[in-house]
């Protein structure tokens, strides 16, 4: 089951997507999906979301989310900055935390979102 939603703060709200285990084996751990950005955002959507599917089949707190002023996110597009989008994977993290009680998030970057990632240091 997903769960869409907004989280982060006021003045920049995130949109994301909250994939409940659906498997007997409910982990103490997330994952969180760091995605790439522009035109190879929209050419992965689907593979990320089965990614998300699938690992929530397999025990795991999934979130997939759109960066500030990227996707249903609050913000602009030119506003893009990497150390924002640290900032975005971070609130990411706390709240699947706050919101499953999860000890441990894991990330999972593809492409600009794996960069994000390793800028992250998390």
């Amino acid at each position: 089951m997903s769960e869409p939603f907004f989280f982060g703060p006021e003045a920049d709200r995130l949109f994301g997507v909250y994939h409940e285990p659906t498997s007997m084996a409910d982990r103490d751990e997330g994952v969180v999906i760091a995605a790439p950005y522009g035109r190879e955002l929209m050419k992965t959507h689907r593979a990320l979301r089965q990614l998300a599917i699938r690992l929530a089949r397999a025990g795991f707190h999934v979130l997939r989310f759109d960066y500030r002023g990227c996707g249903d996110s609050a913000g602009e597009a030119e506003s893009f900055d990497l150390a924002a989008w640290a900032e975005d994977l971070q609130a990411a993290a706390d709240e699947l935390k706050d919101r499953t009680g999860v000890g441990r998030v894991a990330f999972v970057g593809l492409r600009l979102g794996g960069t994000a990632v390793s800028y992250t240091h998390l």
